[in-house]
């Protein structure tokens, strides 16, 4: 089955810092922080309430690079991701979930126990909901699954505005937990006019850092089914 690792530098196979791209909010801080929560609340919110969004993620440490290029709605979306010479796309459509990479992605991103990954590379691959693989490959892709991968920790504080794309944005500071359970810095951009939504996260601390920004709210993109595509259970049998 693949295994992939999802989001950001957890597909960064030993980092010594691992987190993902998405935004959760935790609960702890203290009652000097209450609208720097409610704002992360209703980010969170507005955002998991949204149709679609166009999603970009970035994350670089010594010896691994990792970029994802998302448009993901409700209940489909696309990645386009490249790390460490592997290439993908991944389409969620119709309750399927559709994958295809090079060589390197099927042995290594993906991590399809084929005997023949050359054989398997560049085609298009299904996984239906019932195959083991297709909550891996699927995460990240839909609404939900984008803004459910990453915990904010306080005590968050509010920093100066900002402007980023354009946009005048309000700075949510906390941290977020690396795998050795190492205090990693991370900040949230919320904007500051109109609905309350998520512009960009940032996790950073030494040679490590990760971004991931939003924008385009709303406006879906048109998807097919891949064709032709083989079902995961004959590449691997």
């Amino acid at each position: 089955m693949p295994k992939r690792r999802v989001r950001g530098v957890r597909a960064l196979e030993g980092t010594a810092i691992v987190v993902a791209c998405g935004i959760a909010l935790a609960a702890c801080g203290s009652a000097s922080e209450p609208t720097a929560r409610s704002l992360v609340s209703q980010a969170l919110r507005n955002a998991r309430a949204a149709t679609w969004v166009h999603d970009v993620q970035s994350a670089i440490e010594p010896g691994h690079k990792f970029n994802a290029t998302n448009d993901i709605g409700a209940k489909s979306g696309r990645q386009v991701i490249a790390i460490d010479g592997s290439h993908s796309t991944v389409i969620v459509l119709h309750d399927m979930a559709y994958i295809k990479g090079n060589e390197k992605a099927i042995v290594d991103y993906f991590q399809i126990p084929t005997k023949h990954p050359a054989a398997a590379a560049g085609k298009w691959i299904s996984l239906a909901p019932t195959d083991g693989g297709y909550a891996a490959v699927s995460s990240a892709v839909t609404i939900a699954s984008d803004f459910g991968s990453v915990t904010i920790l306080g005590p968050l504080r509010e920093g100066a505005v900002v402007t980023l794309g354009g946009h005048k944005v309000l700075p949510i500071i906390g941290h977020v937990k690396g795998s050795s359970g190492s205090t990693v810095p991370a900040t949230l951009y919320v904007t500051t006019s109109g609905t309350v939504l998520p512009v960009e996260f940032h996790v950073s601390k030494g040679s490590f850092s990760e971004t991931t920004s939003w924008s385009d709210w709303g406006e879906s993109i048109v998807l097919v089914t891949p064709a032709p595509s083989t079902p995961i259970a004959r590449i691997i049998g």
